[in-house]
């Protein structure tokens, strides 16, 4: 999906483990994709395979918009104080 919309395939996992240099694709293409596909990339090329989608299944559901991705992005307070209100206000 990334060399798709890059054009390009993305760092290669032993590189990422040297030096890290991948920006997401949350932040390359925001506006230009929608947040879920963005996020559902990233998910898969994290760089702990552990926080990658774990199964075929999980990444399906994903797709069909069934589940949210299970992103480990570290965000920041704003972004969380943000979450919390829109969930309070059923948004």
């Amino acid at each position: 999906m990334f060399a798709c919309l890059a054009n390009a395939a993305p760092q290669a996992a032993d590189d990422r483990s040297v030096k890290d240099r991948y920006v997401s694709a949350a932040k390359v293409w925001n506006g230009k994709h929608s947040r879920q596909l963005l996020e559902t990339i990233d998910w898969c090329l994290e760089l702990d395979h552990l926080k990658r989608p774990q199964s075929v299944f999980a990444l399906q559901k994903v797709l069909l918009r069934e589940k949210d991705p299970e992103v480990h992005r570290k965000s920041s307070l704003i972004e969380g104080l943000r979450s919390a209100w829109k969930k309070r206000r059923g948004q």
